[in-house]
C-alpha cells in the first residue's frame, strides 16, 4: 500500500519485461494507489468492508467492461490487503487474482523448506484464516509457519511495523531494525529453516545478508513472477 512498494512492483515488472522482450517495451499496467494512511484507520477500526472497496471501487470497470475485461489478471501488492482477498476476487469476473502467498509457497518449496518463520503486521501474523497469507501457506501449500511466540513481541514487531516501516526506510530507528533481527532470529532458534519477509515494506529494512537462512521477501517474488506470469505462453 506504500509509495515506496508501488515503486517496487514496478521496477521489477518493466525490468522483467524488458528483458525478455526487448529494451523498449514495457508493462501495460493499471495502477491505483490507495492513501496509506486511511486504509491504516479502517483496519485500526475493524472496517474492513470499507477497506475492501477502495480495491473494489478502483478495478470494477476494468473487469467489467464489453465486452470483455480489459485486464488479464488483479495483484494486491500488498500483504495486509489480502485480508480482504476473498471480497475482491468474488467481484472480478473470472479475471485470475494473483495471490501473493501462492507465489512465496512456491519460492520456499523450490528450497525444499517445510518450516518459515514469519514477521509482519500483527494481523498477518496472527490470522489463520485460509485465505488469507498465514493460514493460506498452511493450509493450501502445507508449509508450517512460525510467528513470535509471545503478545509483547507480537505487539512490538506490529508497532515496528505500523509506527515505523510504513512511513519509510528512513523512518526506522536502528534499534528498531535490531528488534527485527533479533525477532527474527528467535524463530530461526525455534526451527525455522527460512524466514518470510510479511509484509512488501519489510525488504526495505531486512534482507538476505542478515541471516543465514533464506529470506523470502514476499514483494520481490510476488513481482517477479506475476511479470514471468504475464508473458505465459
Amino acid at each position: 500500500m506504500t509509495p515506496d512498494v508501488t515503486a517496487l512492483y514496478y521496477r521489477i515488472i518493466n525490468s522483467h519485461i524488458r528483458q525478455k522482450l526487448g529494451h523498449r517495451h514495457s508493462a501495460r499496467l493499471y495502477i491505483y494507489s490507495v492513501d496509506l494512511e486511511s486504509q491504516l484507520r479502517r483496519v485500526e477500526n475493524g472496517n474492513w468492508s470499507a477497506f475492501a472497496n477502495e480495491y473494489i471501487d478502483a478495478v470494477r470497470p476494468l473487469v467489467s467492461a464489453s465486452p470483455k475485461p480489459v485486464i488479464d489478471g488483479v495483484l494486491l501488492g500488498a500483504i495486509l490487503a489480502h485480508k480482504i482477498a476473498p471480497e475482491l476476487e468474488a467481484t472480478l469476473n473470472g479475471v485470475p487474482f494473483l495471490h501473493v502467498a501462492d507465489f512465496v509457497a512456491a519460492a520456499i518449496k523450490a528450497k525444499d523448506i517445510s518450516k518459515v518463520g514469519l514477521l509482519g503486521p500483527g494481523w498477518t501474523m496472527k490470522d489463520d484464516s485460509h485465505t488469507f497469507f498465514k493460514g493460506k501457506l498452511e493450509a493450501d501449500h502445507g508449509l508450517s509457519v512460525l510467528v513470535p511466540e509471545t503478545q509483547l513481541e507480537l505487539d512490538e514487531v506490529n508497532r515496528g511495523m505500523f509506527e515505523e516501516v510504513v512511513k519509510g526506510k528512513d523512518a526506522v530507528t536502528p534499534r528498531t531494525r535490531q528488534m527485527f533481527k533479533e525477532a527474527a532470529n528467535r524463530l530461526l532458534v525455534r526451527g525455522a529453516q527460512g524466514l518470510i519477509l510479511g509484509s512488501t515494506d519489510l525488504g526495505f529494512v531486512l534482507e538476505q545478508a542478515d541471516f543465514e537462512v533464506p529470506v523470502f521477501d514476499a514483494a520481490k517474488i510476488h513481482a517477479q513472477k506475476v511479470a514471468e506470469w504475464a508473458l505465459r505462453e
